[in-house]
């Protein structure tokens, strides 16, 4: 059996590594990655709009 850490453990890692809880439950990297940039984005620029189009 795997056991997990719980969610506040959760956010202790994300304060001190400054990223976003969610970034710990992406399943996917491409979704880790984008989770991580819009995370460092807003910080940089909080009182802006990120428009994601597709290419």
């Amino acid at each position: 059996e795997v056991s997990s850490p719980d969610f506040g453990l959760v956010c202790r890692f994300a304060a001190v590594l400054d990223v976003p809880e969610a970034y710990f439950y992406a399943v996917d990297e491409d979704l880790a990655t984008l989770i991580l940039q819009y995370h460092r984005y807003k910080k940089s620029n909080p009182n802006s709009t990120l428009l994601i189009t597709p290419q």
